[in-house]
């Protein structure tokens, strides 16, 4: 055999893959699939977490001009009002409407009687009245009407009597039906 002293020229390797190879070790392709789908996902986290930094970033400029602009008086003011209105409110849903009481007693009133004096307690919706009439005749015929109803309880009359005029003088009293005055 003979022996050359001259190199003999090496294969040369070419670059690239070989997908042979690669057919036979599929865990290793899908493990390096996996490593590469984690990596683009890690980076699409990065991203998506950069856009979501730069929009609260701009929110909060945003709140910052806001502030600014706020009039922390008139803010307080419509507070306070607002607590206003709800007292007011509550009053309003407590309040006494003795006017509609005045009207239901017109139209049971006798056209011959005159009230001259008017007393009503909202508290246990008491009403004392002090009439005129010109006889016992429309006295009786007021009394009648007013036992009648029944918004009207606890009917009492008192001081009944004649004046020098001819007139007959009386007090009643008696209690109203809540609904009357309390709408």
């Amino acid at each position: 055999m003979a022996v050359s002293l001259i190199p003999k020229k090496k294969r040369q390797r070419r670059a690239g893959f070989n997908f042979a190879a690669a057919g036979k070790n599929k865990k290793g392709i899908l493990s390096f699939l996996i490593l590469v789908l984690v990596f683009v996902l890690y980076g699409a986290t990065l991203f998506y977490e950069g856009i979501l930094n730069g929009n609260i970033t701009d929110i909060d400029n945003r709140v910052k001009v806001l502030n600014e602009d706020r009039d922390e008086d008139k803010e307080n003011a419509v507070i306070r009002f607002d607590a206003k209105l709800d007292k007011l409110g509550l009053i309003l849903d407590n309040h006494i409407y003795s006017s509609a009481l005045f009207g239901y007693l017109e139209t049971i009133t006798h056209t011959k009687v005159q009230f001259t004096n008017f007393n009503f307690t909202a508290r246990d919706g008491g009403v004392r009245l002090t009439g005129l009439t010109e006889s016992y005749e429309t006295f009786g015929e007021q009394m009648v009407a007013l036992k009648q109803k029944d918004a009207i309880n606890n009917l009492v009359v008192s001081d009944v009597r004649l004046k020098k005029t001819g007139q007959v003088e009386f007090v009643i009293s008696f209690e109203v039906d809540k609904s009357l005055y309390n709408l």
